[in-house]
């Protein structure tokens, strides 16, 4: 059984979205004055990240780590801040986009003889992960792990690349979407008949992990919970599998969207342009949720705005 509580983060008219989390880190874009910024939430208290001219979007974070793509000289990069200072980390005419982080290695796409490629900056240095002829988007990064979708004879597919090789790991006649990764679980979403469902990867096989007539999409993975959203009665819902079994986490008349997932820490937006966060108690008998079955999970600490 999974039994959980809901905190709202976010109450100031700033048209916030693109939620991500990691531990008790929450990092989030809000508009303010005409222009988009980074905000963080720390468990106790807000803050704000940048404060400039441009429009800073597509925050993530990893543990004090947070990245985001960001306009100079009209150009986007990538920049970084550690939890005391903010570095530029790309600086090129590439258009460099999408940022992903994890400890300190950095994935991003960036545009390259007109196709797009991926980038890994390790903390150190910058190298191109993809080198091909077509265009290659979506990266995601966990440790050393780094997933993306390529084109495939028309098709999209998931690739991963472990540090010394590339492998792809959907091979079929649909698209394959919006990878996510997790240490060795790799999730996506795949058009079965015209409708989207959710996939998952665990280092041996794949499993279809949705099977319904209405579109489950945008995955997230951490460890073993798996969250997406799905529309119930036209509206669109948060859910959750924990290795074992689904729960549907929201269920209001607004959309919900965009969910992140930091072990049992789950947070989304909704349609009233706030922030929302929620708590998973997992079951302590044992048997489900990520922890590989038996013994109890221990409950994480609730989030109070």
């Amino acid at each position: 059984m999974v039994d959980f509580t809901i905190t709202q983060i976010t109450d100031n008219g700033l048209n916030n979205s693109n939620p991500q989390i990691s531990g008790n880190n929450l990092v989030w874009q809000g508009v303010e004055n005409g222009t988009t910024e980074i905000f963080l939430f720390t468990g106790n208290n807000t803050s704000k990240i940048t404060n400039n001219s441009t429009d800073d979007t597509n925050p993530q974070v990893s543990d004090n780590n947070i990245v985001w793509e960001g306009v100079v000289n009209g150009i986007r990069e990538i920049f970084l801040f550690n939890g005391s200072i903010t570095s530029q980390i790309s600086n090129n005419s590439l258009n460099n986009s999408n940022p992903q982080v994890s400890g300190n290695n950095i994935v991003w796409e960036g545009s390259v003889s007109g196709n797009l490629e991926i980038f890994l900056f390790n903390g150190n240095n910058t190298s191109q992960i993809s080198t091909n002829s077509f265009s290659n988007t979506t990266p995601q990064v966990s440790g050393n792990n780094i997933v993306w979708e390529g084109v495939v004879n028309g098709i999209r597919e998931i690739f991963l690349f472990n540090g010394n090789n590339i492998t792809q790991i959907s091979e079929d006649s649909f698209n394959n979407t919006t990878p996510q990764v997790s240490n060795n679980n790799i999730v996506w979403e795949g058009s079965v008949n015209g409708v989207q469902q959710i996939f998952l990867f665990d280092g041996n096989e794949t499993t279809q992990i949705t099977n319904n007539s209405t579109d489950d999409t945008n995955p997230q993975v951490s460890k073993n919970n798996i969250v997406w959203e799905g529309s119930v009665n036209g509206v669109q819902q948060i859910f959750v599998y924990d290795g074992n079994e689904t729960t549907q986490i929201t269920n209001n008349s607004i959309d919900n969207i965009n969910p992140q997932v930091s072990g049992n820490n789950i947070t989304w937006e909704r349609r009233d342009q706030n922030i929302y966060s929620t708590t998973l108690f997992l079951d302590d008998s044992g048997g489900s949720g990520g922890n590989g079955g038996g013994g109890s999970i221990p409950r994480p600490p609730l989030i109070i705005n």
